[in-house]
């Protein structure tokens, strides 16, 4: 499964997965952040973040899942000299 459809994560992936090729035609599932809830998506062996922080949490993922976490976020710091870092 794949949260998140950004032309620089989410897309691109599901368009590699999808092809037909040895090592891809995957099943893919993309769910986005508008989409509502996507804990009843937990049958997922493998789930790619692609969104914004916050949006899944550990009850939404299957137990031996992998989890790959693709996000870039800004969070507010004071302490850095433009006002903010990535994480």
């Amino acid at each position: 499964m794949i949260v998140g459809r950004s032309n620089i994560v989410g897309n691109p992936l599901l368009n590699i997965l999808l092809q037909k090729k040895k090592g891809a035609n995957a099943i893919v599932t993309i769910a986005t952040q508008g989409g509502g809830n996507i804990s009843g998506h937990r049958s997922a062996d493998i789930l790619v973040a692609a969104m914004v922080g916050g949006c899944i949490t550990g009850e939404m993922i299957k137990p031996g899942a992998v989890v790959i976490d693709c996000r870039i976020n800004r969070v507010d710091d004071p302490a850095a000299r433009n006002g903010y870092r990535l994480v």
